[in-house]
């Protein structure tokens, strides 16, 4: 009988379930001739295995599905039974109540299908049945999601849970009423304070919180949908009533999430935003008015009322916030259509509602792709390329903006931001592509489709402006215009001097472009998926360039990789693309790179030169025939003679590092050859193209493959004495002791990247290359066998983490190719690799170093290779290795001790933490938690050390990497990603780690430690508190909260503070009040328990004042009664300066709570005046210094409760303490911090941090004292302090005050002018001589006060202008890109505090220069290195611009802040000689104060190659100096230059072109010739701008002139760089066409007279 083998074995087979789902009908009784006790006992026999089955925790997925489909079958014939007891027994809490739990438990461990099916059935029982019992059912499954979804408990099964609900909604299961009123009750027991009112809004917010997590945000998607089409059925729903219109009900809580969550707002677009706008296009346009859509929106004409926001609802959201949500919302309603383009020509520049839909003028989003937030140029950019109609052309508005913003939307230096940009180039041009086919079509005179492509109109090519507006009026030549500017475009951005983001930015948009067709030549088989449609380009242009190809070439030697890898392959498609002649003349230049390319590595021996060098030569060998053919360069003729031109040059390299090893090291590195090799092997076509070759030349790839598998044994040997040391870093082998040249840093890289390379091209041959004894197979199973051992000893052997890391991964490959081998040799040889691996860990167990080195590697790589369903080694495996841990280990001193248990251990680490074993190693996860437990008793450090590893990374595999090291307090809700449920034996481990009397009795007394700071024994306790702060357990956790209490008495500080926050987070929210009293009501206990007890007082009292709904005025006021009673118990007879400590600083977190609560009463502020009376802070307390030991952590507390106390105003002050606070006896403020400052530096600079805390604050509440004074007082510490941190931290907190306008006003009127004076005095003496951080921070502050005596002390005009200039030198000195961070950004914050003196008068002399200097500091940060130095720079521009009348001025990136800088500087200062002064020596690259330098010996400087092994890298990454130059020299341009300094130009660029005509002339360039080096490219470029300058101020033309032919000639003929030519032409046809433009211009004044 099935039944019979269902009820014999568990689990039961996937067999006899499927038989059984099949013929269930078969399988069980006929119930109406049974008896219904009979029956049901028959039907639980059947159905309680497959229950306990479906319910395993380890169960494999296709099993458990299985198992699920039998449940499922069963059920369904159950309820379609006629019998009433069988309908009635599914119901029952043990089958329907079993099978739902199911569904909730296991969803995560099995497939999708599977448990959607088993939701499908049993919400079908339940709704086809009206019973009582049914409809009980209902509304248990319905509570259960509820509690799963509101209270956050056990993760896992929230996704079920609210798919679950959603099914119920859409099915009708739950009524909304019930469902809020289901709520309703589900508040009111989790809550134990009286709940406000509960709304379908206040659920739906609820359900909102699960979207933040990318796991559950599409099945809460799913439920928000179906609760909306349920809510808009409602006949209440939208109701409006008399007072005010009632917004729809998903707007305030969708607001509020993202307010909380705002990096999720891609979630919302994606699974909230669709149901929500839809469709109801009403409620859409509340939401965009609920925004602001009127006031963020540029607008002309009237705007729809739908639009304005009338309401006057409040949003939550500041000014940027609440913008980009909105932004958010029209790029979904335009993927949704609900937001169109307005293309009606009458009123295209209105917004208007109709048919619809919200139709938005073309040029809005246009200006949002300049705007400084990265969020809103995103949205710009979408909103302007985006159609849901792809033959909709592209309006000329949109392409104008995408030629302005393009420029700095490629040089993000954010990669996602570049990575959206690629994605909306790459609609733009299927978009492109569709409407100018769809364009040619319409224009042609018959309509018919065109049979050949149209090559671009001469128009859309030219780079003339005049022509622009030509292009305006026909939309199709605008589009191919903008195409060929854009190709132009990328080709300027891969300029040598260009940022690594415009660089990789242009590549792989030159991808987008190339593989989207509009080059003919590239194959069908390389476009893109949306180019293979049906729509093709109707015209074509050949993007492939002798002059692009050689800047690609160059590229392939990029230090970045993903340049060197997206170069080589736009090269490789360019190459195939171009017509045949072209392409052999290509062809012809990649010799000579080849040449010049390894010269250069085998010069340097750096990584990143020989990969390119490797790359180059894998696209050579793609491009090569298959078959010799006549050649110039016969290694090049063929792949044949590719492949063994490599092998040749890798045996002559090893032969001279067998020979002389210094001389392989200083001039013969090996690596590049063994990665050419490798990326040849690695190609697809490699080893079919071997197979088809004819035998005599097979014969020859086989002995060349041969060769190249032995070199590879061959370096081992080399190598093996270095990397196998010890201590590889700093090994030197005898025979290389005497070479004074070589140090060990390039001994050992030659040494490992040797290796790396070498084992990476063994990898790819044993992937790939066939095995066997035939003809036809090019490794031999001996030789496999031979191969794999010797990866396996290297494995054993090496200590260098890098190079033994890149060898398990070679020894994993050949791990699974013996696995999915025929041949009975290769697989035998995981198990021999297995027992010898076994051994390894008793060999090497005096080797522990290291983390066990390769060990751990090479056994995780035998177990990954294994299939996972059904092996065998692994459980064999985790046997060994867990029997291995368990022996008991002997230990002398860690010298002589022998540990395999060390290896052991951190090979059980190894395979949790591989990935590949995750499916595996998920069913012993709860075993190594036990493991790591057990040895984390043992005595012997080593074991322990491994035991807490293995710990860590159980605990990050069970809660995710961030949030296994955060043990800060989180302001988000926190929720466990693992289930208690799939660990049953992890709570009693939690248990046993936090036992008192087990592991941690001995470290509970420092009898037992011999040391109170000594935490031997409680290592384990750590890793539990760990898992509990972040999952707490479900149920009851009375037992482990009071174990983690008991925690609270241990000697050891930092145990007590981390079992105070554990305890904190096993506490809801709406129970810290009640915990509060609870904790601190035990009187009779130690001062470490009374400590430990405060401290989890001080934490609860943070998370329940964080609450603002949890704590009203009232609740604050009883727990500061609480506190009134406890420092009473506590701090008067308590002699802790620790306890007494704690006291204090609970009592100074309720004062700074009630400055924050804009609530605060005055009843507040009488108890806190009790408060503090009980600690003794009052009027008439007077801080002092303290010598005892042990007491500075409570003279810290102390001084910043008293500050704190000082700060608040104090109500009902009596005569008495008025008169105190009057007379000498009374310590202000100030008095106070210079005793501190005096006697305690420490404690001084921890409470200026705390009044840099009040003052941030802000009270609004009438409860503090003018904060201004505190300001003043702060000012004093900075006049007469001498301590450096004192100073520093003064300087720093009021600085950071004085940002905010509301203190600076009122600062500023207390202080003199003889003290602001002073100050400034002090602030430059500080900014010159002091420490780093004092120069910061006084240099932040000098701005303040610069800029207030600028304005205010009009008598000290010349002093104070003086100053600025002594300012001005000050900021050159810090902005210099050699500087820290921190010390440009510092000048950066100086000069953001400026704004009267950026309103110093332009034409004045004496105030001119000034503001030009600080123009030009300014230009100098908008090309920071930094982007946040940049941002800043861009903002402070635009202020200065306002200041300086341009009142319209919006910020924008610091790229076209640059632009517009230089604009103001052409129209403001066009007369001054100081720029002119200024933009020469910029434009030539000349130091400060210095004279133009010989162009000779700079271009000698720029020409010098450098050979050292690891590069120093360029200062400044983001600066151009290319766009430098050309910058300056259009400023220079429109400025009047002085004849001397225009003499001095010339004879620099006369100079300049004869140098580089000479340098041409006398070496041939080419790819990485001498013009590809960048410092020798901008040093050219800087000649050709400045021979522009000289033409357009009529300097020696003539003379300017023939030169730039002299040059254009020479380096035409030499293969100079095509940037060079093209720019020179420019040049000079720019020149011609302006004079023949003057010829016509007299001619037709002839004409007229």
């Amino acid at each position: 009988m099935p039944d019979t083998v269902l009820i014999s074995s568990l689990p039961i087979s996937d067999e006899v379930l499927r038989d059984l789902a099949k013929n269930v009908a078969k399988t069980l009784p006929i119930f109406a001739e049974k008896e219904p006790a009979a029956g049901v006992k028959k039907l639980q026999q059947i159905i309680i295995p497959v229950l306990e089955t479906a319910d395993l925790p380890d169960l494999e997925n296709s099993h458990r599905a299985a198992a699920s489909n039998a449940l499922c079958a069963i059920i369904e014939h159950c309820a379609a039974s006629d019998v009433d007891y069988v309908r009635e027994a599914i119901l029952n809490d043990a089958i329907w109540f079993r099978v739902f739990g199911i569904y909730l438990q296991r969803s995560g461990d099995a497939k999708g299908k599977s448990m959607r099916q088993m939701l499908l059935v049993l919400t079908d029982v339940i709704t086809k049945d009206q019973s009582r019992r049914a409809v009980k059912l209902r509304e248990r499954a319905t509570s259960s999601f509820l509690d799963i979804i509101c209270e956050r408990e056990d993760r896992i099964k929230v996704k079920p849970a609210l798919q679950g609900l959603a099914h119920f909604l859409l099915r009708d299961v739950v009524s909304l009423a019930q469902l809020v009123e289901l709520f309703a009750e589900l508040i009111k027991r989790s809550s134990k304070t009286t709940p406000g009112p509960v709304t379908s809004q206040t659920m739906f917010k609820r359900f909102l919180a699960w979207v933040v997590h990318h796991d559950t945000a599409l099945s809460a998607g799913h439920v928000i949908k179906n609760f909306l089409i349920r809510a808009r059925r409602l006949p209440t729903y939208g109701d409006q009533t008399d007072e005010q219109v009632v917004l729809p009900l998903w707007i305030e809580p969708v607001v509020q999430t993202l307010h909380e969550w705002p990096d999720r707002i891609q979630e919302f677009k994606t699974h909230v935003f669709p149901h929500c706008f839809q469709p109801a296009i009403s409620e859409y346009m509340r939401f965009l008015a609920y925004l602001h859509f009127d006031l963020h929106v540029p607008h002309s004409g009237l705007l729809p009322n739908q639009l304005h926001n009338s309401d006057n609802h409040g949003c939550p959201l500041d000014g940027p916030e609440e913008f980009r949500l909105l932004l958010a919302a029209i790029a979904t309603g335009k993927e949704l259509t609900i937001v169109k383009d307005n293309t009606d020509t009458e009123t295209q520049n209105c917004i208007e509602i109709r048919d619809g839909a919200l139709y938005l003028p073309n040029d809005v989003p246009g200006n949002w792709m300049s705007n400084p937030e990265a969020d809103v140029r995103l949205a710009g950019m979408f909103l302007s390329v985006y159609s849901t109609s792809v033959t909709k052309p592209v309006s000329g508005g949109v392409l104008r903006a995408l030629r302005r913003n393009l420029v700095h939307l490629h040089t993000d230096t954010d990669a996602n931001f570049r990575r959206e940009v690629h994605g909306y180039t790459q609609k733009l041009f299927d978009r492109l592509r569709a409407s100018t086919a769809t364009l040619s079509k319409s224009k042609s005179k018959s309509g018919a489709v065109l049979q050949s492509r149209l090559t671009f109109p001469r128009t859309t090519l030219s780079l003339e402006r005049s022509l622009l507006d030509h292009l305006k009026r026909d939309p199709l030549l605008e589009s191919l215009s903008f195409i060929a500017w854009y190709i132009r475009f990328l080709e300027w951005e891969l300029r040598p001097t260009a940022s690594y983001q415009s660089r990789i930015t242009a590549l792989r948009s030159l991808t987008i472009v190339l593989r989207s067709g509009i080059d003919p030549g590239v194959p069908f088989a390389s476009l893109s998926k949306s180019a293979q449609g049906q729509l093709n380009w109707a015209h074509a242009i050949q993007i492939g360039s002798t002059k692009l190809i050689r800047m690609l070439l160059d590229l392939i030697l990029d230090p970045f990789d993903d340049i060197r890898d997206v170069s080589v392959s736009v090269l490789q498609l360019c190459l195939i693309a171009l017509p045949q002649a072209e392409k052999e003349r290509a062809m012809s230049m990649i010799p000579r790179f080849l040449a010049r390319a390894e010269t250069t590595m085998l010069r340097t021996g750096r990584a990143d030169q020989a990969d390119g060098v490797a790359r180059a030569y894998g696209m050579l060998f793609a491009l090569t025939n298959s078959e010799w053919v006549e050649s110039t360069n016969t290694q090049f003729s063929s792949k044949l003679g590719l492949f063994e031109h490599l092998k040749t040059q890798l045996q002559d390299t090893l032969d001279v590092a067998h020979s002389d090893l210094s001389r392989a090291v200083d001039g013969r590195p090996v690596h590049g050859t063994f990665a050419a090799l490798r990326y040849v092997v690695d190609r697809d076509e490699f080893y079919p193209l071997l197979a088809s070759a004819p035998q005599d030349v097979f014969a020859r790839w086989k002995r060349l493959h041969s060769d190249v598998v032995a070199n590879v044994e061959s370096l081992w040997s080399c190598v093996y004495h270095v990397l196998c040391a010890d201590a590889p870093e700093g090994h030197v082998p005898d025979e290389l002791e005497d070479e004074g040249s070589l140090d060990t840093k390039e001994i050992l890289s030659y040494s490992w990247r040797g290796l790396k390379e070498a084992s990476v091209l063994l990898r790819t041959l044993i992937s790939k290359a066939p095995v066997g004894d035939g003809d036809r197979d090019l490794i031999t199973p001996e030789l496999f066998e031979k191969l794999g051992r010797l990866c396996f000893e290297q494995l054993l052997d090496l200590r260098h983490r890098g190079a033994f890391s890149t060898v398990s991964q070679t020894f994993a490959v050949f791990c699974r190719r013996c696995v999915s081998s025929n041949i009975l040799l290769l697989r035998a040889l995981p198990e021999t690799w297995y027992q010898e691996t076994l051994r390894s860990i008793q060999v090497k167990s005096g080797a522990i170093t290291r983390r066990s080195a390769g060990i751990p590697a090479a056994m995780s790589a035998l177990l990954a290779a294994e299939p996972q369903a059904g092996g065998k080694l692994f459980p064999r495996a985790m046997k060994d290795l867990v029997a291995e841990t368990l022996v008991e280990a002997q230990s002398v001193n860690i010298e002589e001790s022998r540990l395999p248990q060390v290896h052991a251990l951190n090979c059980i680490k190894e395979i949790f933490t591989t990935s590949k074993l995750s499916v595996a190693s998920e069913a012993y996860v709860g075993q190594g938690l036990e493991l790591a437990a057990k040895t984390l008793n043992s005595p012997i450090w080593p074991l322990r050390n491994c035991s807490l590893m293995l710990f860590k990374a159980l605990i990050e595999r069970l809660l995710g990497s961030d949030e296994a090291q955060d043990w800060k307090e989180r302001d988000r809700a926190k929720t466990s990603r693992f289930s208690y449920d799939n660990y049953p034996s992890l709570a009693k481990i939690l248990t046993d780690l936090l036992e008192p009397n087990g592991v941690l009795q001995m470290s509970s007394t420092s009898e037992g430690s011999g040391s109170p700071l000594n935490l031997h024994g409680a290592e384990g306790v750590f890793p539990a508190l760990q898992i509990l702060r972040q999952a707490r357990p479900p149920g009851n956790i009375s037992t482990i909260r009071g174990l983690v209490e008991k925690l609270l008495s241990s000697p050891h500080w930092h145990m007590r503070d981390m079992a105070a926050r554990t305890y904190v987070s096993l506490r809801a929210t709406n129970d810290c009040y009640h915990a509060v009293s609870s904790i601190l009501d035990p009187t009779s206990v130690s001062s470490n328990e009374r400590h430990g007890r405060l401290l989890v007082a001080k934490y609860l009292l943070k998370k329940l004042l964080g609450d603002s709904a949890q704590t009203d005025g009232g609740r604050i006021a009883l727990l500061m009664q609480k506190i009134v009673k406890i420092a009473q118990d506590c701090y008067v007879p308590s002699k802790c300066p620790f306890v007494r400590a704690a006291i204090i600083d609970v009592v100074s977190l309720c004062g700074v709570t009630m400055l924050r609560r804009p609530d605060a009463i005055s009843e507040l502020l009488h108890h806190w005046q009790t408060l503090t009376a009980q600690v003794s802070i009052g009027p008439k307390y007077n801080l002092g210094s303290s010598n005892t030991q042990g007491d500075a952590l409570f003279q810290t507390s102390l001084a910043q409760l008293f500050f704190v106390d000082r700060v608040v105003l104090r109500e009902n002050t009596g005569v008495n303490t008025l008169k105190l606070m009057l007379s000498d006896e009374y310590q202000g403020i100030d008095d106070a911090l210079m005793l501190l400052a005096i006697e305690d530096p420490d404690t001084c600079c921890a409470t200026l941090e705390t009044l840099d805390t009040i003052l941030h604050l802000r009270p609004s509440n009438g409860l503090t004292i003018p904060l201004s004074l505190v300001l003043a007082h702060i000012h004093r510490i900075i006049l007469e302090a001498t301590d450096h941190e004192v100073l520093s931290k003064a300087q720093a907190v009021l600085a950071s005050s004085l940002a905010d306008m509301y203190f600076r006003t009122d600062f500023f009127n207390l202080i003199t002018e003889e003290q602001a004076m002073l100050t400034l005095s002090k602030l430059e003496t500080q900014c010159l001589s002091a420490p780093p951080s004092n120069m910061q921070s006084a240099l932040h502050l000098l701005g303040f006060f610069l800029d207030h005596a600028y304005t205010s002390y009009h008598k000290r005009a010349r002093e104070i202008l003086q100053a600025i200039a002594r300012y001005v030198r000050l900021l050159r000195m810090t902005t210099k890109d050699t500087n820290p961070f921190n010390t440009r950004l510092s000048a950066m914050q100086s000069l953001s505090t400026l704004q009267n003196i950026f309103t110093m008068n332009p034409q004045s002399p004496k105030t001119s220069p000034l503001l030009l200097a600080l123009l030009c500091i300014l230009y100098d940060l908008l090309t920071d290195d930094d982007d946040e130095i940049r941002d800043q720079a861009a903002q402070t521009t635009g202020t200065l611009l306002r200041a300086q009348g341009q009142k319209t001025y919006k910020n924008t990136v610091p790229i076209l802040t640059t632009h517009h800088l230089a604009s103001y500087l052409t129209t403001t200062f066009a007369h001054s000689p100081h720029l002119a002064k200024e933009a020469i020596r910029r434009l030539t690259n000349t130091p400060q104060h210095d004279h133009i330098p010989p162009f000779s010996q700079t271009f000698e400087k720029a020409s010098e190659q450098d050979p050292s092994l690891f590069a120093a890298e360029k200062q400044n990454q983001y600066k151009d100096d290319t766009l430098d130059a050309k910058l300056w020299s259009r400023i220079l341009a429109h400025t009047s230059l002085p004849s001397r300094l225009r003499t001095e130009l010339a004879d620099w660029v006369h100079d300049g072109l004869s140098v580089l005509s000479q340098t041409a002339e006398k070496e041939e360039d080419g790819a990485l010739g001498w013009s590809s080096k960048s410092e020798v490219f901008a040093l050219g470029f800087r000649v050709f701008c400045a021979a522009q300058v000289l033409l357009r101020h009529g300097g020696e033309r003539e003379r300017v002139l023939v030169a730039l032919g002299r040059f254009l000639d020479v380096a035409d003929r030499r293969g100079a760089s095509g940037v060079w030519c093209e720019v020179v032409v420019c040049v000079v046809e720019k020149e011609v066409l302006g004079r023949l433009e003057r010829v016509m211009v007299g001619l037709d004044a002839l004409v007229r007279v």
